[in-house]
């Protein structure tokens, strides 16, 4: 067999891995026992590689490599103090977490990683006018968290309140070099990001817009034992745009066909649950809002967003006059995945008071139940689709009788709109009417989307086997 033959063999087998294993991404801490060159396919090139404004998997994925965060966590929820903090401890109220970081910690450009490092970043993020995403995870009842400096090494967090989520949220928190970034006023677009000055496993050496990105081993990296010295990202767009995780809404059951019991449950829902139920790695898992994939042509992402809110989903349920709901759940039984995922939209419907009952079917089966949602005999169904990167694929999904339409959704606006999309010629309204599109579908809520599962593939030079949840050979 020839060396191209299995280096593609292997290849499809890490992408294989990755749909069923859960989303797995090289954890850069178990490099070890592999050539020195590494070869990565990425579907496009990461819009950025600042820690505070990546949204993609992609982006993500290059990002972890060359950002340490405070500390990781294990499965268990654990802190592994594995990034830049020796250890974390907190008062017994847990309002106050102090961090202490590890010594001779080091910017790639040799500079000190320092407690003012974690200060500057800290605020910045928290900074309304820099619209950083993961601002809103350090807000407690509005409250923002606060942090100060002890000494050099160390900070001290101080919440307003308890949080059960904080552990979790300053997992996530990647700081900056304040020397290189102190000063700058438009944080997102500032030319300093392009200094790549970053203090992970990993650096930046060059990019060649849409072909490839290539980073090598950072020489101040203190924990760094990998004997790969650089990777190089092909950047190599698909074809098809990876699946999207979702919960359809059976809208021939008069209580589904009230928006507003689609809200609460929409609000009711966790994302983040949901994904971790499927997923044993769901960081490279991105939050689905729009039917479309962020690949797929005149992408929205500026859409409706029904994140987790509990106080909210019971105000809609009462609001909506429904009381004592049952609602039968489907899912195909073999897909264990669909399975946590049906129990966790068990369990967070509980809340509101709705009662789920699980139907796990064999796949035909289950096919052949959610292509006629008049029959009745699902409310909800837990599937997944993928149809490419041509907007018009997703019209099955969504037009009046469309193919794929399993929610039953009519919406005379939409299928107009659809239709015009296609026939004309014009891209500017093209773009225009595919946007209108998905805000109103994210509006109305036929269909829960839950995650983008995007595809990571990975090819060793010296074709030896990859293993996705750490190169291991």
């Amino acid at each position: 067999m020839s060396k191209k033959k299995i280096t593609k063999i292997i290849g499809a087998l890490v992408v294989i891995g990755i749909i069923i294993g859960g989303g797995y991404a090289i954890n850069h801490r178990n490099l070890h026992k592999v050539s020195k060159d590494l070869e990565l396919t990425l579907s496009s090139t990461p819009e950025t590689m600042n820690p505070f404004y990546v949204s993609s998997s992609n982006a993500l994925f290059v990002s972890d490599m060359l950002y340490e965060p405070i500390y990781n966590l294990n499965n268990d929820g654990s802190i592994n103090c594995d990034g830049l903090a020796k250890k974390i401890v907190h008062t017994k109220d847990e309002k106050t977490y102090t961090v202490t970081l590890y010594k001779d910690l080091k910017w790639s450009d040799g500079k000190p990683v320092t407690a003012n490092d974690l200060i500057y970043s800290f605020n910045e993020m928290m900074n309304p006018k820099n619209n950083i995403k993961l601002r809103e995870k350090f807000l407690i009842n509005n409250e923002p968290i606060k942090i100060k400096k002890i000494n050099d090494l160390t900070v001290q967090f101080d919440l307003p309140e308890p949080s059960k989520d904080f552990i979790g949220n300053l997992a996530l928190f990647h700081p900056i070099p304040e020397h290189i970034y102190k000063g700058v006023i438009d944080l997102k677009n500032s030319p300093e990001n392009n200094k790549h000055v970053t203090d992970g496993p990993y650096m930046f050496q060059s990019e060649e817009k849409g072909k490839d990105l290539i980073l090598v081993r950072n020489p101040y990296y203190e924990k760094n034992h990998s004997k790969v010295e650089k990777i190089t990202f092909n950047i190599e767009p698909e074809t098809n745009s990876g699946i999207v995780n979702v919960m359809a809404f059976n809208l021939n059951n008069k209580a589904l066909s009230n928006i507003k019991v689609r809200e609460a449950i929409s609000y009711a829902l966790n994302r983040k649950d949901l994904s971790q139920s499927k997923y044993e790695n769901s960081r490279y898992i991105q939050n689905a809002y729009s039917i479309f994939t962020p690949s797929t042509e005149y992408y929205n992402n500026n859409v409706v967003e029904y994140n987790h809110d509990l106080d909210k989903a019971k105000e809609l349920m009462k609001e909506s006059g429904e009381h004592d709901l049952t609602l039968k759940l489907t899912y195909e039984a073999g897909a264990k995945a669909a399975g946590s995922e049906a129990l966790v939209v068990k369990n967070n419907l509980a809340k509101i008071g709705i009662n789920v009952m699980l139907q796990p079917l064999a796949e035909n089966e289950f096919n052949k139940e959610v292509s006629n949602p008049k029959s009745g005999e699902y409310d909800l169904a837990i599937t997944s689709y993928n149809e490419g990167t041509n907007p018009n694929n997703y019209a099955q999904l969504v037009i009046t009788n469309g193919a794929k339409n399993i929610s039953g959704f009519n919406n005379i606006e939409v299928d107009r709109l659809f239709k015009d999309a296609e026939n004309t010629k014009n891209k500017v309204e093209k773009e225009k009417l595919y946007r209108q599109i998905q805000e109103i579908i994210a509006r109305e809520i036929p269909i829960y989307t839950i995650n983008y599962q995007q595809n990571i593939e990975s090819i060793c030079k010296d074709v030896l086997k990859v293993g996705m949840s750490g190169i291991v050979m």
